[in-house]
């Protein structure tokens, strides 16, 4: 069957195109996907036990369409088929159809994508899936032109009209097939810390770095590509090798290899047009091995990892060119992503209109250039003229368009422009250094005016973009991918901090813990204070109102995450612990709902082991929920891709959070963290398919080294220390800042606490000492003092950013 690309790019929100239509059951609903299918001719009905019980009620089948706002063949089909009066007549008779936003209905999109790989060898959206009324799928499939849409409509009604006995059999053999593959899982065996101290476990995170080397494009940086291919952004790959290098150590091959392939893969993005230079940020791939033509969509998941990727190579490397790359993202999120109230949008879409008053989007349209345009814009009455050899002058544009690789005729290769939206365009991308652009012009000017002169270059183009019609944005708030930008600011926060902080570091501090608040606020409903009733995220937000989809384990893991970042990026008392309690809590929480059994290998499903639409209300409502009990089968967090695992996040978050709460229940998480790897390690294909997992595997081999400050949070002396801790890249830090000025009230505000809600601190630098066999010096007159504590020992109090940046 046909299939659309995983990635299909997007157009605006809009669609709908029967604006006349009086609407249907999605016009309710919060996200933009849904919205722009709300005018549709098709009877939409968004997914819930309303649907449901109309097709057992008119002994339908269902017809079940899966998307996102920012999907390119999303739209096309809607413009196709969906707008269709035809079309919509044959689904409207004979089926019911269900419209779902796979942003906002993970399990769902999961679930069925499953049947349709598992069937057709392929997939992507939109996802086209027919189901029986009890929700068990029978045939599945992605895109379809409108005749050929009519054509399998007609005869799958036919099918369920003539044969219904046989297209249920089918379903149910379907179903049952895949549930018996997806209880196929590796239970741990023996005691699965002891696992961790096997030189096996150091073995698999090498044969991880091995088999990404094989891959790797050693020229252009990336993986994929191959005859001409995409390439996309594969920021936990980065992660495990970053990790690996700093395990294997400098001085080792294998980590110096492990880093090599970060560093070509972070430049080669950063000079390829899948970087935007004029608004920053990058796209989700580029169509070519060369990073050059992207797929102009945006998302939120992918700024926010390659952040990270790019704070972190520059915490490893000291290269301020990784710095730069990774302000940029941030420039562009918070400028252009961000809402009112502190949280932030998803995506921001690949098509738009070419000019005010155009009746067709086109791919790229807000971003490319044609050389005239550029020359003319930037060669006006106002342009500069740059001094060169012999008494000439040469205009700005010249050199802009040597930097950027623009062509008069485009620099768009026809074999990456099937639909020909591109021609005559130039995409710009790093071509050559300005100083390498000015000599082959002969300029004669300084280094420095040439940067000026691309700076105001740039400036005028920004401003030319400006006053085209902007593409749609997705901006709709969901809590995992906000967990991960959480993650991201307070990433970049600790790695450019100093003392005292830079305006820089507290302004990206300051987003993440307005993003942290607004989460809290807006999509987290508190369990009871007696500890009986657990709280509960929610999955999205939009225009004031959350949707009632309970989260799923991805919007669990993420936020922990983030909020252990935000944590360590602010480690006082006064106003960081509370991140760090609440990370405690979530993490119960997501066990409690998620955890997958030991016998059954232990990890996290993807939803929860309840009714997926939530208990009935007295009305016959249903309140949302993101259980996986009206779905066929349940489906477990295992794969890194676009997006990283949430087990495997989740198992790095419990390693770093044994870290602070000790004694037993830091035994527990990490045990907890160890079952998980032990039991995804027996499988001979996780460190090459699980990057992200065998990443927290380094974490685990690592082990925590807990950096416990002391001294006044307030004072220079502290802060300077805390610092130089939040600077260095260390994915096993545990980091402890203990205000000296008031820890003699450390037992009243233990006391105070009833030990049920996690109101209390977490442990100070002296019962971790204690726990070493550790004593406590402190420094003269209230000299603040660091101590690093690492595999049953803890060095002599430091006072100095130096003596500390040894010991880390």
């Amino acid at each position: 069957m046909s299939a659309a690309p995983a990635s299909s790019g997007g157009t605006a929100a809009g669609g709908g195109g029967g604006g006349e239509n009086k609407g249907n059951r999605l016009a309710e609903e919060t996200s933009p996907y849904l919205l722009q299918h709300a005018h549709n001719p098709v009877d939409w009905m968004p997914w819930g036990q309303e649907a449901f019980s109309r097709a057992k009620e008119e002994d339908k089948p269902i017809f079940l369409s899966v998307g996102y706002s920012t999907c390119h063949w999303c739209h096309v089909m809607e413009r196709e088929s969906f707008e269709s009066q035809t079309v919509a007549k044959v689904l409207n008779e004979n089926f019911v159809s269900i419209k779902v936003d796979r942003e906002e209905r993970p399990d769902v999109d999961q679930c069925f994508m499953t049947f349709v790989q598992a069937t057709s060898g392929g997939g992507g959206w939109p996802m086209s899936v027919w189901l029986t009324p009890d929700l068990k799928p029978f045939v599945g499939a992605t895109y379809f032109p409108e005749m050929r849409f009519v054509s399998i409509l007609k005869t799958l009604a036919d099918k369920w009209s003539s044969d219904r006995e046989e297209v249920v059999k089918q379903g149910d053999h379907i179903v049952r097939l895949l549930q018996e593959r997806l209880s196929e899982t590796a239970a741990a065996s023996g005691d699965p810390l002891a696992f961790l101290a096997l030189d096996k476990s150091r073995e698999a995170v090498r044969e991880g770095v091995r088999v990404l080397d094989k891959g790797h494009d050693d020229v252009l940086g990336g993986w994929g590509g191959g005859r001409g291919g995409m390439k996309f952004p594969q920021p936990s790959r980065m992660n495990l090798l970053l990790r690996a290098h700093r395990l294997e150590g400098e001085g080792s091959a294998l980590g110096a290899r492990a880093l090599a392939m970060v560093e070509t893969t972070l430049k080669a993005m950063a000079k390829g047009g899948i970087y935007d230079y004029l608004f920053d940020g990058f796209a989700r791939y580029s169509t070519d091995p060369r990073w050059h033509v992207p797929h102009f969509e945006k998302m939120l998941y992918d700024q926010s990892q390659l952040v990270t990727a790019y704070v972190e190579a520059f915490q490893v490397t000291g290269d301020t060119a990784y710095a730069d790359v990774a302000r940029g993202v941030l420039r562009y999120v918070l400028r252009d992503m961000t809402d009112e109230g502190g949280g932030f949008y998803s995506a921001e879409d690949a098509d738009s209109l070419p000019f005010e008053g155009a009746t067709e989007k086109k791919e790229g349209a807000f971003c490319v250039w044609t050389e005239p345009d550029l020359r003319r814009l930037l060669d006006g009455e106002e342009g500069v003229a740059l001094p060169g050899e012999g008494g000439q002058t040469v205009p700005v544009s010249s050199l802009f368009c040597r930097v950027y690789g623009v062509r008069p005729e485009g620099n768009v290769d026809p074999a990456v422009d099937a639909h020909g939206e591109l021609t005559s365009q130039n995409v710009l991308f790093k071509s050559e250094t300005v100083r390498v652009a000015a000599e082959a012009l002969g300029l004669t000017c300084s280094g420095e005016e040439a940067e000026a002169a691309m700076t105001g270059a740039r400036a005028t183009l920004v401003a030319a973009r400006r006053k085209r019609p902007a593409p749609h944005l997705d901006d709709k708030v969901l809590t995992s991918w906000n967990g991960l930008m959480i993650s991201a600011l307070a990433r970049a926060s600790q790695a450019f901090s100093s003392s005292p902080p830079s305006e820089e570091s507290l302004a990206y501090l300051g987003a993440a813990t307005k993003a942290a608040e607004f989460v809290r606020e807006n999509l987290y409903r508190s369990g009871s204070g007696d500890g009986e009733t657990a709280g509960t995220l929610l999955r999205s937000w939009r225009n004031g109102r959350a949707s009632p989809v309970e989260g799923f384990a991805d919007d669990y893991a993420f936020l922990i995450r983030g909020l252990i970042d935000l944590y360590e990026a602010d480690p006082r008392r006064d106003t960081g612990w509370r991140w760090l309690r609440w990370a405690r809590e979530l993490q119960a929480e997501m066990d409690e709902g998620f955890k997958c059994p030991s016998e059954a290998g232990g990890g996290y499903y993807s939803s929860r082991a309840l009714e997926s639409e939530g208990e009935t209300k007295g009305d016959g409502e249903t309140e949302g929920g993101s259980g996986s009990g009206v779905l066929p089968y349940r489906l477990r967090t295992d794969y890194d891709g676009a997006e990283p695992g949430a087990g495997s996040v989740a198992a790095d978050n419990l390693l770093r959070l044994s870290g602070y709460f000790g004694g037993e229940e830091g035994k527990v998480l990490r045990e907890k963290a160890a079952e998980q790897l032990a039991a995804a390690f027996a499988l001979p294909e996780t460190p090459q398919a699980y990057p992200e997992l065998t990443a927290s595997l380094v974490t685990a081999l690592l082990g925590p080294k807990q950096v416990i400050i002391s001294g006044d949070p307030a004072g220079a002396e502290t802060q300077a220390l805390m610092s130089a801790a939040q600077r260095s890249f260390c994915p096993n830090l545990v980091l402890i800042v203990e205000d000296s000025t008031t820890s003699d009230d450390r037992g009243k505000e233990e006391e105070a606490g009833d030990g049920k809600t996690g109101d209390e601190p977490p442990p100070l630098f002296r019962e971790i000492l204690e726990a070493y066999g550790g004593g406590y010096s402190a420094g003269e007159g209230g000299q603040a003092a660091a101590y690093v504590c690492f595999d049953n020992t803890c060095s002599a109090p430091v006072h100095t950013v130096e003596a500390l940046e040894k010991l880390l």
